[in-house]
Parts: C-alpha cells; structure tokens; sequence
C-alpha cells in the first residue's frame, strides 16, 4: 500500500512539472520597449521666423479578431482611448530627445496638439522663442 502511495506522489510531481512546463512555454517571452520614435517629422517656418512641426508615428494595425459578443454594447472603448493618451504622452515625452526637433527648435518646444485617429498618432507644436 504505501509503495502504491509513493507511486501516486511522484505521479502527482510529474503532473505537476509538467503542467508548469507546458505554462512556461506557452507564454512568449516580452519585447522590450522600443528604443526610439519611429515616425516623420514634418517642418514649417512662416513668416516673422514662426516655426510649426508635426511629428506622425504610425502603429503597427492590429490583426482583426472575430466577433465573439452579439447584443450588449462595446466595452473597453474607454480603455483604448486612455491607451492612446498613454502613448501619445510618452512620444510627446521622447520628442524631447529628437535630434532633428533639437536642431529645428533650440529653445524648446510647446505642444499646440495630440490627435490619434486609427493607427495614426500626430502631434503637432511650435518652437519657443528666445527673449
């Protein structure tokens, strides 16, 4: 009887490993964030030396997923909403540290704008002025 209890315990452990196996393969390992801002930096200067950007990344689209729901209104539309002002800061946030904006605006930068539309994010801003 006891060996049979003994069999039943290293069973139970070759379950065990192998169930947590299975769950550690099963999920892929994490990509780091990315390093910088892969996006088009558009430039303007008008007249009286007024300098206007606009800096437009383009996400990656998302693959399209089957209906799994019929009849109960959308949820988690806030959710996605509060995403792209996530992401909309953090770019804003990394502008800071683009070469290219350094050189057109040397004194700094205010954000007139944030649009996100589909897999569009744009910010747009004009340069501050010395004086």
């Amino acid at each position: 009887m006891t060996r049979f209890v003994s069999h039943l315990t290293a069973l139970r452990f070759v379950m065990l490993a192998g169930l947590l196996a299975i769950t550690a393969c099963s999920s892929g390992p994490r990509k780091p964030p990315p390093e910088g801002i892969e996006g088009k930096l558009y430039t303007d200067t008008l007249k009286g030396d007024i300098r206007l950007f606009r800096f437009v990344v383009t996400l990656p689209e998302r693959p399209v997923r089957p209906i799994t729901q019929m009849g109960q209104p959308p949820q988690g539309s806030s959710g996605r909403r509060d995403r792209r002002d996530d992401q909309l800061e953090d770019i804003e946030r990394q502008l800071e540290n683009q070469p290219q904006l350094k050189e057109f605006c040397p004194n700094g930068f205010t954000v007139i704008e944030r649009i996100a539309v589909l897999n569009e994010l744009e910010i747009r801003g004009e340069c501050k002025y010395s004086g």
